[in-house]
């Protein structure tokens, strides 16, 4: 009889007891297994970046209009010099500003009751739309000097329509401001159309003084 050493069957045991081929079945799970935890995580993190733009743009768009509304319910008739010292309108709203700081929407406001100092007294104020964004604009005095420059703040991004269209007091909207044979140097409402690069559009209408 030959007797056949267990070393040299062809089913050999590894050190750890298993066979090669149960070795080989169980990487192939795992890697199953990894593979189906990757793409579960991966949908997770995509929804949360999702959740996380969506918010981004709720929380901007309601920003803005906040801001706007704060701004232009407590504009006032007051006219000012600008940087060449010539005497323009409280409001002035425009199709096509062209300078650099120029904006679409500037006018004189109130100060707030919570601020103090040059803050609580009228402020010149404007809104623009600038390489997909609007800008909010304050300038540092009422009556400019030559060199006098607003400070530009970023209200949201993302945006492809900026439209502001005035009430005068027929009740038509109008696309600038002041309009001819107007007794009221300021508007009655300001309408604003914000359409968003994602497709959303939005439309508000706020009542001046």
């Amino acid at each position: 009889m030959i007797l056949t050493s267990a070393n040299h069957s062809p089913r050999r045991r590894l050190a750890a007891g298993f066979t090669l081929m149960e070795v080989l079945i169980a990487l192939v799970i795992v890697a199953l297994m990894s593979g189906i935890a990757f793409r579960g995580l991966s949908a997770v993190l995509d929804s949360r970046e999702r959740l996380a733009a969506e918010n981004r743009k709720w929380r901007d768009i309601a920003l803005l209009f906040t801001r706007f509304e704060q701004d232009v319910t407590v504009a006032v008739n007051r006219q000012i010099r600008d940087t060449n010292n010539l005497v323009i309108p409280a409001f002035i709203g425009k199709t096509d500003p062209v300078g650099v700081y120029d904006a679409h929407l500037h006018f004189s406001r109130m100060g707030t009751g919570d601020q103090i100092g040059g803050m609580s007294d009228i402020q010149r104020v404007g809104f623009r739309y600038r390489n997909g964004a609007i800008e909010q604009l304050l300038w540092p005095v009422l009556d400019q000097a030559p060199r006098s420059k607003p400070a530009v703040i970023e209200l949201m991004r993302g945006v492809k329509e900026f439209d502001l269209r005035y009430l005068d007091q027929t009740g038509t909207l109008q696309p600038r401001w002041p309009v001819a044979a107007q007794a009221n140097p300021l508007p009655d409402a300001v309408q604003i159309i914000v359409g968003l690069a994602s497709g959303e559009r939005f439309t508000r209408i706020f009542l001046l003084p």
